[in-house]
């Protein structure tokens, strides 16, 4: 049995939608502090890019965020 996370932060644009980042399987211990300084970063440094034709868009601020675990079994059917 196998145990699979995936981190998704939620942000709201400049033109007010949703976005959110994925991130599978993080490697670090995180913490509520960490998610938010990771998020405050992608938010004030722009370093990530929504659109290449609207170059305006950015992140604007933080919805929040959630940590999915899932467990996958496999099943030997041979």
């Amino acid at each position: 049995m196998e145990e699979t996370y995936t981190l998704t932060c939620k942000f709201k644009d400049t033109k007010n939608k949703t976005r959110s980042i994925m991130i599978n399987n993080p490697t670090e211990d995180l913490s509520d502090d960490k998610i938010k300084d990771f998020m405050n970063c992608v938010i004030d440094d722009e370093i990530l890019i929504i659109d290449d034709l609207d170059p305006d868009l950015k992140y604007a601020s933080i919805l929040g965020a959630e940590l999915t675990t899932k467990t996958v079994e496999e099943i030997d059917l041979v």
